[in-house]
């Protein structure tokens, strides 16, 4: 393909004659890579418009380069990099004898110090099994769907859709929300107590960049979740303070302790399915929570991650149907019900607040795509979303109650585990503390991922992880046991 812009950055030596200077340009775009063996350039009037110069000079400096076997001209088609350059290797009878390789590009490291906070990228590698935690399968996804509804939204609004849009999200995927959370989670609301976000990252990043400051502290569930930990504190330096969890959730006399002893300025919790632990927290302790975030006047961040996805019994109503008081900001992720790439979710509560976080959204620049969110309003509108949530749910299940009948079969001894209520993950205790990080290594060896005890502990890890079931097949379950097993016996 031809270029058409090709910055070029002539020598500002005056004395070497204009051709050569821009020679040497093209020159020099050839030994970085930018320019290949193969790609046309620029023509010759594009060049001499670009830098300047007469054609004519252009036309001198590519019959140099061409004399020089960097450029070969070719009648009525143009001019090209040579494949093989004459600087490539040492040369017989005026040609290379290797072809032309662009070079690799020097590292530069930072020339400042980084703070210590932002952690290095972590690569997902194709060979490894990762189950760290459950994803949706995005094999499972509506595609074609979607993409109907995508295309038929570009089609008809594509005009209005690629305009800056409402600071708020797409008004037609708010107004489907109000009526999915009303029969699904029981919230009572108008279409101006949502905020469409992308995703349930972008949501925390929003509410902690609104209504914290550095040096608050914010109450969070303890084991719990490390991702939004390390989100609140990348938006804002505040402190965390765990919260102990049990059986039945999140234990509020504790939160109770914590408040009287030390002032936190929000309380983020996960309710209908502890994460990790998949706990439910119990109506008693919902209304607790209620009346002791009143008392205290904190706001209670309900992230409601992955409850349209229960098995069996009917799952509790969201924490915020319940507040009367406006204490609740309620997050979900309609990306997890749909595949891991679909960045979407949204913002619940009182209307002023959420004119306030859409103000921040949108100086942030953070808008979501309002295509995409009109095509899965149209899902949410003709049903299609409830079907898709319908069928995952079976296999879900399925995969779920495989591995447990795996691992309590052929690893029962030395692991408990039990079947969760819903979600895409277990929660999984190693019965000899002193194996479990070890064990997870060997597991890394093998090609299996879990996280170590400490990803989900603030402090004194206890013998845990989280495992994911529902991104992978029956047959790939089964081979994350082996490698399970097999790990287990290279440290016995």
């Amino acid at each position: 393909m031809r270029l058409r812009d090709l910055v070029l950055s002539l020598h500002p030596d005056e004395r070497i004659p204009l051709f050569r200077r821009v020679a040497q340009a093209i020159q020099d775009a050839i030994r970085q890579g930018r320019l290949q063996g193969g790609q046309a350039l620029p023509g010759t009037r594009v060049l001499s418009e670009q830098l300047g110069v007469h054609r004519a000079t252009v036309i001198q400096a590519i019959q140099e380069l061409e004399a020089e076997g960097w450029v070969i001209t070719e009648p009525n088609r143009g001019t090209f990099v040579a494949s093989l350059s004459p600087e490539a290797a040492p040369s017989f009878g005026g040609r290379a004898l290797r072809p032309q390789v662009p070079p690799i590009a020097p590292q530069v490291v930072p020339g400042f110090d980084l703070p210590s906070r932002l952690h290095p990228l972590t690569r997902a590698d194709a060979a490894l099994i990762d189950l760290s935690d459950g994803l949706p399968d995005a094999s499972l996804a509506p595609t074609e769907e979607l993409g109907k509804a995508y295309q038929r939204a570009l089609r008809r609004h594509g005009e209005a859709l690629l305009q800056q849009g409402e600071p708020m999200g797409q008004a037609l995927l708010r107004g489907q929300l109000v009526e999915w959370l009303s029969e699904r989670r029981g919230l009572r609301l108008t279409p101006e107590q949502i905020l469409i976000t992308r995703g349930s990252r972008a949501a925390l990043t929003l509410i902690a960049l609104a209504l914290l400051r550095d040096g608050d502290s914010v109450a969070v569930e303890h084991p719990g979740n490390r991702t939004a930990w390390d989100t609140i504190q990348q938006s804002v330096q505040v402190n965390l303070e765990g919260v102990p969890v049990d059986g039945a959730g999140l234990d509020v006399d504790a939160l109770r302790g914590l408040l009287a002893r030390r002032p936190c300025k929000a309380v983020y919790v996960t309710p209908q399915r502890q994460f990790p632990t998949t706990a439910t927290l119990s109506p008693a302790r919902r209304s607790q929570l209620l009346e002791l975030a009143a008392e205290h006047r904190i706001p209670l961040i309900e992230d409601d991650y992955d409850s349209g996805l229960s098995f069996g019994d009917q799952p509790l109503p969201a924490l915020a149907s319940l507040d009367t008081r406006g204490q609740v900001i309620y997050t979900t992720n309609l990306g997890r019900l749909l595949a891991p790439g679909i960045r979407l979710g949204c913002i619940v509560g009182s209307a002023t607040l959420i004119d306030r976080l859409a103000r921040v959204q949108r100086n942030l620049e953070m808008q979501g795509d309002r295509v995409m969110e009109w095509a899965a309003a149209e899902l949410i509108r003709d049903g299609e979303l409830g079907r898709q949530l319908r069928k995952a749910r079976k296999v879900y299940e399925g995969r779920m109650r495989f591995l447990v009948d795996r691992l309590q079969g052929g690893l029962g001894e030395a692991l408990e585990v039990h079947p969760p209520g819903g979600g895409l993950a277990l929660w999984i205790k190693f019965r000899q503390a002193q194996v479990a990080s070890r064990w997870i290594d060997a597991m890394r060896i093998r090609g299996l991922v879990l996280n170590q005890p400490e990803t989900y502990f603030q402090a004194s890890p206890e013998p845990f992880t989280r495992m994911g079931f529902s991104q992978c097949s029956e047959e790939v379950l089964g081979e994350a046991v082996g490698r399970m097993t097999q790990a287990l016996s290279d440290i016995s």
